[in-house]
């Protein structure tokens, strides 16, 4: 069974302070019709920086996981699984050059392994 999910979820990062708000849309593959059942998904999306006043964007995001899912009814479930997320960012750097506080615009990619819990209904 295939299914297509459309979300958002919230990022904190410690390291930076930095909180992001991705949304994607989720390919997923169940592999039986049972209570529980294992699956693999896909999220691909775009996240944007919520302390940005602005609400510019940080960048494309991609997150494969392998979980199950368990049904709570017919049209319900609670998914639970473990990826790992990759996330584009892009960032104001400061460093003291010895001539001053400079800054530059850097972009790169911040990894991650995820753990997802979701419902789906």
């Amino acid at each position: 069974m295939k299914n297509y999910l459309f979300g958002v979820g919230l990022r904190y990062y410690f390291d930076s302070e930095d909180v992001l708000i991705p949304f994607f849309a989720d390919f997923r593959s169940n592999y039986f019709d049972n209570k529980i059942s294992p699956y693999l998904s896909l999220a691909i999306g775009y996240s944007c920086n919520a302390k940005d006043k602005n609400f510019r964007g940080v960048g494309f995001l991609i997150n494969p996981t392998v979980g199950i899912s368990i049904k709570v009814s017919d049209k319900s479930a609670v998914n639970m699984g473990l990826g790992y997320e990759m996330q584009r960012v892009n960032n104001r750097v400061y460093y003291d050059s010895g001539w001053g506080i400079s800054n530059y615009d850097a972009s790169y990619n911040c990894g991650a392994v995820s753990l997802v819990v979701g419902i789906s209904f």
